[in-house]
């Protein structure tokens, strides 16, 4: 079982954020996405392969996708959708925003955060049915509108139940864009 220190994720999400900070935003100026440049950011699907609860006694594979609707708010600020299902029979479905971040040689990186219900199932209790997802995708295109990458996601209620354990979600993604 792969087993990580809880201070390897206090410091990865907002390390990861900051750089993603760093690069997106030199000078306070948001980097362009040519979707933006013509003010309509294609429907993307994505399709991922989890691991639940990387540090904790309960871990679990997951499978997992979201939408991402084609256009886009102000900033490039886009809406997704998903849902998440681990081996537990834990599940959780989830609306909310992300920004894509073009890196260069088909890489980007996509910060997220999203609000959604959780059902425990044989699961890890997260303490509350309402819980905040953060998250970071890093991914490449490697053909036309195919692109594979790596996310890394917290899911807590935020403290706003008594128990509060939070849990760390690692995975792969595959997505397509129409």
């Amino acid at each position: 079982m792969l087993r990580l220190s809880p201070a390897v994720f206090r410091t990865v999400l907002p390390t990861a954020f900051l750089l993603t900070a760093a690069l997106a935003f030199p000078m306070g100026l948001p980097l362009p996405l040519a979707a933006q440049e013509s003010d309509e950011a294609p429907p993307e699907f994505r399709l991922g392969l989890s691991w639940f609860d990387l540090e904790g006694e309960q871990a679990s594979p997951g499978l997992e996708f979201s939408l991402r609707p084609g256009g886009a708010l102000p900033l490039g600020i886009r809406p997704q959708l998903g849902a998440m299902g681990n081996g537990d029979g834990g599940f959780y479905v989830y609306g909310g925003l992300t920004r894509e971040f073009e890196l260069g040689a088909g890489f980007r990186v996509s910060p997220s955060l999203s609000a959604g219900l959780y059902q425990q199932g044989e699961s890890l209790d997260l303490g509350s049915p309402l819980e905040f997802r953060s998250g970071l995708l890093l991914d490449r295109a490697v053909w036309r509108d195919h692109r594979l990458g790596v996310f890394l996601y917290h899911l807590s209620n935020a403290g706003l139940a008594q128990r509060n354990p939070g849990v760390e979600v690692l995975g792969l993604a595959y997505g397509l864009r129409w």
